[in-house]
């Protein structure tokens, strides 16, 4: 058998294997250089590019496809017995009986980890494996007593009150784990369907499943750090109602002690292009402000949920996917996030806070999350596209705008008219009011306050 050199003769190939893939051991790590390549295809003419690592994986698959299967019937007078492990990135599986000759195979199951199961702990990828290897097993045990061998405390790692499992998952594990012909046990010997794929490894860590966080995750504290460099990060995006143009801006604020009393100092403000969303000014802001830091301890303050969740929750998650969703596409601000996981190891320790925005107190926090707000406004209007017509309006619309990169701005007339008509429907009281208070009306009929500006 030839190598396929296009996509269909690859979609053929692909579909002889699959018919007898039970009867290939850890089909899925074999098969995933091959699905890389007609994936590939697709965008290159139709054509099948080889290299010298997906050519040993097309010749070790033909190789498995042709040998003669070791495998067993089933005899439904017999306990089944099902292996399964997860690598963190494939699932593999065997279905066994015992015999005089000990545990014989009867089928393999093999499959590759979604992206959102990717992003799981290596602990809380053994729910899927396990429902995976269920599932795949039915048809062939149709309800006959079955032992399930896992790696992990399955349920205890289902019941842990934090977790990246979403509700609805863990409810679709548990029912298909609590079929009353399934006992689950974990494995306490060397796992088949690990020493067939993966050998163990020696220096594999002993943890308990309901309360292990891998120890990377946990390094970043949120709690300020004694004697620590103090900074405040702020991003600004928002567009201009006279010329519906995105202004964009980031902003880092220090915090220095000067004898009895603390100082703040504007460290960086940084204007970006028009097409920076809110939340990517504020993954700016923060990087900025972790570059800053590198060598220190320091401790950064956000007002950001987006900014804090992400540090403390999913950014690691997300890299453990791929930066990519369940359908398989790019995550947003794909390229930031890569930046900022290697930002968060240059300093030598870190703790990233939220903290409140717009108190009015005199704190030093409040004072620090004050300056940094108008910072990083001052940042966005120092970009190249600002105007002084958007003078008027800075501030009035905050950045509801869709936040994917190169988002088009909206129709700048279909705003005016917008504001204008919502303008016309203020009560009389209500526009006495906006001239007390130094309203105008502009040439393009667009009430504004002509002295100062309108904060957000």
């Amino acid at each position: 058998m030839s190598k396929p050199t296009t996509t269909k003769q690859m979609q053929k190939f692909l579909g002889l294997c699959n018919y007898v893939r039970q009867w290939v051991f850890d089909y899925a790590t074999l098969t995933a250089p091959i699905l890389t390549a007609l994936k590939e295809s697709h965008t290159n003419a139709n054509k099948v590019h080889w290299t010298d690592h997906r050519e040993p994986a097309f010749l070790e698959l033909k190789r498995a496809i042709t040998n003669a299967p070791v495998l067993a019937t089933p005899d439904y007078n017999k306990h089944f017995y099902l292996f399964c492990h997860c690598n963190g990135t494939t699932m593999t599986a065997v279905l066994t009986q015992k015999t005089s000759m000990g545990h014989k195979p009867i089928p393999y199951y093999s499959g590759l980890l979604d992206p959102v199961v990717k992003g799981h702990y290596p602990c809380e990828q053994a729910p899927a494996t396990a429902a995976f290897a269920v599932q795949k097993s039915t048809t062939i045990v149709m309800g006959s007593p079955l032992t399930l061998y896992v790696e992990h405390a399955v349920f205890a790692i289902l019941q842990k009150s934090k977790s990246t499992l979403t509700t609805q998952g863990v409810s679709g594990y548990e029912v298909i784990l609590s079929i009353p012909s399934l006992q689950v046990v974990r494995c306490h010997t060397v796992n088949p369907a690990t020493f067939f794929a993966h050998p163990v490894s020696e220096d594999e860590q002993v943890h308990d499943c309901a309360t292990y966080t891998p120890e990377k995750e946990s390094e970043i504290g949120e709690d300020r750090v004694p004697g620590s460099m103090l900074l405040f990060v702020d991003g600004s995006s928002f567009i201009g109602l006279e010329t519906g143009i995105r202004h964009s801006g980031a902003a880092v604020v220090k915090a220095e002690q000067q004898g009895s009393s603390d100082t703040l100092q504007i460290m960086s403000q940084i204007p970006l292009p028009s097409h920076f969303s809110a939340q990517a000014t504020e993954l700016v802001a923060i990087i900025e402000a972790l570059q800053r830091a590198e060598g220190l301890e320091v401790t950064i303050y956000s007002d950001s949920a987006y900014v804090t969740t992400t540090v403390h929750s999913s950014i690691h998650r997300l890299e453990r996917r791929g930066f990519l969703k369940s359908d398989g596409s790019p995550v947003m601000h794909k390229d930031l996030l890569a930046q900022l996981i290697k930002a968060l190891t240059l300093p030598s320790k870190v703790a990233v806070i939220k903290c409140a925005a717009h108190t009015n107190q005199q704190d030093l926090v409040s004072r620090g999350i004050t300056l940094e707000d108008w910072a990083a406004k001052e940042a966005a209007k120092t970009s190249p596209n600002y105007s002084e017509q958007d003078e008027h309006t800075f501030g009035m619309m905050t950045s509801r705008q869709q936040s994917s990169t190169g988002s088009p701005p909206p129709n700048t007339e279909t705003a005016r008219l917008h504001l204008c008509k919502l303008q016309e429907q203020a009560l009389p009281h209500e526009r006495e009011l906006w001239e007390q208070q130094g309203c105008i009306q502009s040439p393009t009929d667009v009430i504004y306050r002509q002295e100062s500006t309108v904060s957000q």
